[in-house]
């Protein structure tokens, strides 16, 4: 499984960004945010993956990546962008796609969270209307690809 389905997978899970996001649809977008899905009082998360840094050892490749992603959360007022960010980032700092245990059954807490928060800023998307005011996050986060 990818680390963008993983991360999809366990924030559909997550009964803070389900009230955040919406539930039907869940907006929260790893592609191009499709058309209509941004309106007043809708707030939206949508992030791209910016690069990967892959491990080698004297084996080869490993199953290890460095990930790194910038999230933005759209929303139509400032302060509603500023908690769903906090409300996101409460969610990666429990997040750890270097183990299966948050996708076994029963689903327990992982015992690390190799995730980091590298930088967070505010703008505006002014190519949406109404403009979307934005909390943009700069993550890094790290995915055994083997599992």
């Amino acid at each position: 499984m990818t680390a963008e389905m993983k991360l999809y997978t366990l924030a559909q899970q997550n009964s803070t960004l389900i009230a955040d996001l919406g539930n039907n649809p869940f907006r929260w977008f790893d592609v191009p945010m499709p058309q209509n899905q941004w309106r007043p009082g809708s707030t939206c998360l949508r992030f791209w993956r910016v690069s990967t840094v892959l491990g080698y050892n004297q084996s080869g490749l490993m199953n290890l990546e460095q990930i790194l992603y910038q999230f933005e959360v759209l929303a139509q007022f400032l302060e509603t962008a500023r908690a769903v960010a906090t409300d996101f980032t409460t969610f990666m700092g429990g997040v750890d796609l270097c183990s299966a245990q948050q996708f076994g059954s029963p689903q327990t807490q992982p015992n690390q969270y190799p995730c980091f928060l590298r930088n967070r800023r505010e703008t505006a998307d002014f190519n949406l209307q109404p403009v979307a005011q934005i909390v943009a996050m700069d993550w890094r986060v790290y995915n055994r690809t083997d599992l």
